[in-house]
């Protein structure tokens, strides 16, 4: 009898040791089978996080608008859609929880590490990516988004420090900091980086788009030693070096030139301003400049353009949910038809208010010595009877706007290049249209 017990015992000791061991085994295959797939969808994630075809659309947004081929209404409109194409991206794809592990899962796990760290080999991990490497190129993606290229670079070179990031993901990243390199003004730096992907990962999808950025980038700084060596008045010097990405020899120029500048060219100088600012990665410096160019010239085209930059600016910068009010309420009476479609898309988008990343992430406000001005733009606006007219002037010239102001020496009438104000003794007729 007890050679039995200790038989039947010996049996299922041996039935149940077989048993665990192959659930041991199925939870060591599943745990195999979830790291591949969490590898393959961060893959997929990080590849697609850097995405390429922005960059090329950029460059030839801006190469277009130099060559007159669009018109800012056009430019702006493309550009937003740009920008809600790659969006989701922007805001923390790469971001991927820790997967749900049973307890026999981590036994397995824990026994699978424990003879990989014997064997010398790195530990399977059954996130997607390492959370360094999420927080690195989050934050570089996002600073880049902002504008904030030298700070970008500088996260991107952080996470090419990462072991996670090799392959074509490295190449990726490498073509991604050139970029940023390109527009912050190091264009030394961004050549040696399309090179290196280039000879580095000829098979690369980087490598395509490196030789075509590395052109755009031989043609931009060839335009730009062109135009600033040219006789050509700075006012246009400026507008075309913003063209090209230029901002920090642009800003030069309109600062230089500020105080000489004709009332009816102020407008467009702000706005060129701003531009300046938010290229060069301070986004609330260009808030204030376009709030200023639409309070200080509602009536101006350039106050729509820059209404337009300040809902693009809000829509990227985390926690500015009342800017992009602002610019909102701002567009009902500006009635700008290429915002009021911007406003449409982002709505049936339906994307969430992007958020801090970090330290780096920052607000954009509307300043408060500026509310004022703005609520006045509004209710002025909305009270005031619009007259559109054609004056003729005696010496031949035809201007065609609407009438800010009348006094007994001058008619002062906002027109597509400004605020123009004629004298009543050159008025020959007014026609309203």
């Amino acid at each position: 009898m007890k050679k039995t017990v200790v038989y039947f015992s010996i049996l299922f000791l041996a039935v149940a040791a077989a048993g665990f061991l192959q659930m041991l085994n199925s939870a060591a295959v599943s745990i195999r089978f979830r790291n591949m797939a969490a590898l393959l969808r961060g893959a997929d994630d990080l590849e697609r996080s850097v995405d390429h075809i922005s960059l090329i659309a950029t460059y030839e947004i801006h190469r277009k608008i130099y060559e007159e081929r669009l018109t800012l209404d056009e430019a702006d409109s493309l550009e937003h859609s740009l920008a809600l194409q790659t969006a989701e991206a922007d805001r923390g794809t790469w971001a991927k929880g820790q997967a749900q592990v049973s307890i026999l899962e981590r036994s397995a796990l824990a026994l699978m590490n424990f003879n990989r760290m014997i064997l010398g080999k790195p530990p399977v991990e059954l996130g997607a990516v390492s959370s360094g490497n999420v927080r690195e190129l989050d934050l570089a993606y996002y600073q880049e988004r902002n504008f904030m290229f030298g700070k970008a670079a500088a996260s991107y070179a952080r996470a090419l420090g990462l072991r996670e990031v090799s392959g074509a993901l490295r190449a990726g990243v490498l073509l991604r900091q050139g970029y940023c390199y390109a527009l912050s003004g190091k264009t030394e730096n961004a050549e040696r980086n399309y090179r290196k992907v280039i000879s580095e990962y000829p098979q690369a999808n980087s490598s395509v788009t490196a030789s075509i950025l590395l052109k755009y980038l031989r043609g931009f700084s060839e335009t730009e030693r062109r135009i600033l060596s040219g006789k050509k008045d700075s006012l246009w010097k400026s507008r075309k070096l913003v063209e090209l990405f230029a901002y920090g020899a642009a800003l030069d120029i309109i600062d230089s030139m500020e105080s000489s500048v004709p009332e009816s060219h102020r407008a467009s100088l702000k706005y060129y301003r701003a531009r300046c600012y938010s290229g060069m990665g301070k986004p609330q410096k260009a808030a204030e400049e376009y709030l200023s160019v639409i309070t200080s010239s509602p009536m101006s085209p350039y106050a729509k353009y820059a209404n337009r930059k300040l809902f693009m600016i809000a829509s990227s910068a985390g926690n500015s949910r009342e800017l992009l009010e602002t610019s909102v309420r701002l567009n009902e009476t500006l009635k700008d038809p290429v915002l009021g479609s911007m406003i449409e898309k982002q709505k049936e988008a339906g994307l969430p208010e992007p958020e801090k990343t970090g330290d780096e992430g920052q607000s954009v406000k509307t300043p408060e010595n500026m509310e004022k001005a703005v609520s006045d733009v509004i209710q002025l606006r909305r009270s005031e009877v619009v007259r559109y007219v054609t004056v003729f002037t005696r010496d031949g010239n035809t201007f065609k706007g609407r009438i800010v102001k009348k006094d007994h020496d001058t008619i002062s009438i906002e027109t597509s290049i400004g605020l123009i104000n004629i004298k009543r003794e050159l008025v020959q007729k007014i026609k309203d249209e």
